[in-house]
């Protein structure tokens, strides 16, 4: 894979993905009667057209969408640090 193109997780479905380039600009437009088209190219990922995220998005102990710290969510973190 290019080493340009992103990888992590889809903000939306929270699974493994890479980027694709999309194009969020206005396209063409008109100002004072010169024409132009406007570009705007960003990465999205491949599965949902979502942000991408740097770190996996659900707790790895229970997989629920919520992380806390330590890629917790709020109820495990509690419950593991209880334990130290």
């Amino acid at each position: 894979m290019d080493e340009d193109i992103p990888d992590g997780w889809c903000d939306d479905c929270g699974l493994p993905c890479y980027g694709v380039k999309v194009d969020e600009g206005i396209g063409p437009y008109e100002f004072w009667g010169q024409r132009c088209t406007h570009h705007d190219y960003v990465f999205k990922s491949h599965c949902c057209s979502a942000e991408i995220l740097d770190r996996d998005p659900c707790c790895a102990e229970c997989g629920k969408r919520e992380t806390y710290d330590d890629g917790l969510c709020l109820k495990c973190y509690e419950e593991h640090y209880a334990e130290v």
